[in-house]
């Protein structure tokens, strides 16, 4: 994952040094509708700087939002990859089976329902949303801030309304950094399952393994091997469901740093408004 270090600090030059050139030219590029209403519908240079400045100040928030997307992003593996070992262990409890068993219908259903929800959950589903948020994010608010500032080494620059419709994107933008639907919906359906393999498997053993029905071999050292993997797929479960609420948790801070953000430019905006 790319690592989220990127900050589009925008600096401003100073106000000062664009004066005489205002003076200069305003009589040569202005149509005299825009000269005399000037001060009404445009932002001057200082007015622009002044939202640049405020554009600055939501950087702390912004960057929250970013390391909430890297926390998810590496929670998610983790997560997967306690699904994916305790997997492993029913698998590796099929396998001993098989090996010892004359049953191979039950144990192949078995099998079939492992192979089934395994192919049914993508582990990167939620990672791959998330650096598509962050790449995208990071090339579009600095091309907007760039945009500002470039803006603002104008004489007259853009209406409120056509800032207004900038400010907006920042918005946009900042609303896709919202992944709380995603993440609370994606671990639970595969932990509901997980349970359900785990109870058909453990009610399988104890009718068949520890009864020695359907088995070849009567030794007890494979049994115990067994009831040892599906003690540790047991406590694994347990892990997940502690992992998932931190999750799910951690999804939920999402809307109000967002929430935050989008205020911050509304503040923005009606400030640069009122100075029209």
């Amino acid at each position: 994952m790319n690592s989220i270090t990127k900050v589009c600090k925008i600096s401003t030059t100073n106000s000062n040094s664009n004066t005489n050139s205002n003076s200069n030219t305003n009589s040569k590029t202005l149509p005299e509708e825009q000269i005399s209403y000037a001060s009404k519908y445009y932002h001057t240079y200082q007015q622009c700087s002044n939202i640049i400045n405020l554009i600055n100040n939501n950087i702390d928030t912004k960057n929250k939002l970013y390391k909430l997307l890297e926390k998810c992003f590496r929670d998610n593996t983790i997560i997967f990859g306690k699904f994916t070992q305790f997997y492993t262990h029913i698998y590796n409890i099929i396998q001993i089976i098989i090996t010892n068993s004359n049953n191979d219908n039950d144990i192949h259903l078995i099998y079939s329902v492992v192979k089934d929800i395994i192919n049914k959950y993508d582990i990167n589903i939620i990672n791959n949303l998330i650096n598509k948020i962050i790449n995208d994010s990071q090339n579009k608010l600095c091309e907007l801030q760039k945009l500002y500032t470039e803006i603002s080494k104008n004489i007259i620059i853009n209406t409120y309304y056509e800032n207004k419709k900038i400010l907006l994107k920042f918005i946009e933008i900042i609303n896709k950094f919202n992944i709380t639907d995603i993440c609370n919906s994606t671990f639970n359906p595969i932990y509901i399952e997980s349970i359900q393999l785990y109870t058909l498997v453990y009610k399988y053993i104890k009718s068949s393994i520890l009864d020695n029905i359907y088995f070849i071999n009567t030794n007890t050292s494979y049994k115990n091997t067994i009831l040892d993997i599906l003690k540790e797929s047991r406590l694994l479960l347990h892990d997940i469901k502690h992992l998932i609420d931190l999750f799910v948790n951690t999804s939920s801070l999402f809307e109000p740093e967002i929430d935050l953000y989008i205020k911050n430019i509304k503040k923005i905006s009606e400030e640069s408004k009122s100075n029209l």
